[in-house]
């Protein structure tokens, strides 16, 4: 889902290249870059993503099995080990190996550690791409009004022509969740998150915001 979302943000990045707009630094007009450029940028924190998690895969594929109490292995079958993760790797299809030192695979959880580290920057990339999104697609009259967003659901009843940014607004609040339990609390009950209808969890708001968010340009026919 990540290699989707990637691909639709590069996609993106080729069909905006000669749309030209006002860059911005905290918020404020900066100087002219090309919309394509942008969502380069984002098709690139996603794919340095996809790195990162490939990266960590040897570390969390070593198996402490074979160390008993303490890492030396003492009272276990020499082959106890080997055997019991060839059937592992056989039945999960993941390139499972016993770990090269016990004593340390059995004292830390080093890699469980980094791969935590490594969602949350995915995470945070996921959090700053769909702001990005919405702080463009606000208005249309009041706001950026920089690109228009699809129409996922009625607006409001009593503004027919309202259109709300519920799969960036999707994404933010699941990635919240990824980042930090408390944050999430926080975000459900501020008014600068609002809570979407459904929510839903991380991989499935990967998905939607790539499949989903066929974004245009003001003006144009795409």
């Amino acid at each position: 889902m990540q290699v989707e979302t990637a691909t639709a943000l590069a996609a993106k990045a080729k069909e905006f290249d000669a749309v030209i707009k006002i860059g911005r630094t905290h918020l404020q007009d900066a100087t002219p870059i090309r919309l394509g450029q942008e969502f380069s940028g984002y098709a690139r924190q996603i794919e340095l993503g996809l790195v990162r998690l490939q990266r960590v895969r040897a570390s969390l594929g070593e198996v402490a099995l074979g160390g008993t109490a303490v890492g030396t292995g003492l009272n276990t079958h020499p082959e106890f080990a080997r055997r019991v993760i060839a059937e592992l790797t056989r039945e999960t299809a993941c390139p499972f190996q016993e770990a090269p030192n016990h004593f340390e695979a059995q004292a830390a959880q080093d890699a469980l550690v980094e791969t935590s580290g490594i969602l949350k920057t995915i995470a945070v990339s996921l959090l700053k791409i769909a702001n990005d999104i919405r702080w463009m697609g606000s208005g249309p009259r009041c706001g950026l009004g920089e690109i228009v967003l699809p129409e996922t659901q009625p607006g409001s009843s009593i503004m027919p022509g309202k259109v709300n940014p519920v799969i960036a607004e999707s994404d933010s609040f699941a990635v919240t969740r990824t980042t930090s339990p408390a944050l999430s609390g926080r975000a459900a009950s501020s008014r600068l998150w609002r809570r979407p209808e459904s929510i839903p969890n991380p991989r499935r708001s990967s998905r939607a915001i790539s499949t989903r968010a066929s974004i245009t340009v003001p003006g144009s026919s795409s």
